[in-house]
């Protein structure tokens, strides 16, 4: 268990840490990029730990991505279904095929969690960091594939960190 001054400590490096990410994706699409303060919540292994419990209230696309090294854990990058098709108009993809969808969805979880992940292990000073494929999926295909199991293992406390990204007009 972390003490206060622990999570406060850890806290304002996921702010710093997002604060780069969001600066990357701001450069990326060339728009602005409002970032809410992230906010922290430690579960314990009484927790249910199931992604599409965080995403249930709407339907979304969901990025995973796993990571290990000085640092363990996983990713969840959640789209708004209704964000995902500005966000399509937006960098130019209305009419083309669901794999450019889906690579698209793909390079923004992979931009936002590596670059949030790294830059916290780097300012923990807690080496390389190594990450899995990510994955695409839907509420809906999650709770499925993890109805009965926890996707994140129970042994130990995990800190679930939950911040709202806005590009411009754009939230996801």
């Amino acid at each position: 268990m972390l003490s206060k001054e622990q999570l406060d400590t850890f806290h304002e490096v996921v702010n710093i840490a997002m604060g780069q990410s969001s600066c990357r994706l701001a450069n990326l699409v060339n728009h602005f990029v409002i970032l809410s303060v992230p906010r922290l919540f430690v579960l314990t292994p009484a927790h249910e730990r199931r992604p599409e419990l965080y995403f249930r209230y709407y339907r979304s696309v969901i990025i995973q991505q796993s990571f290990s090294g000085g640092l363990k854990g996983e990713g969840l990058v959640g789209i708004h279904d209704m964000t995902a098709h500005h966000l399509e108009q937006f960098v130019g993809l209305d009419s083309v095929p669901d794999q450019n969808e889906d690579e698209l969805y793909l390079d923004l979880g992979c931009l936002l969690v590596g670059s949030c992940v790294t830059s916290v292990s780097h300012q923990l000073m807690l080496g390389k960091i190594r990450f899995s494929q990510p994955t695409l999926s839907d509420c809906n295909v999650l709770a499925n594939a993890n109805s009965g199991h926890d996707s994140v293992q129970k042994s130990s406390d995990a800190l679930l960190v939950n911040i709202l990204l806005k590009v411009e007009r754009l939230a996801f």
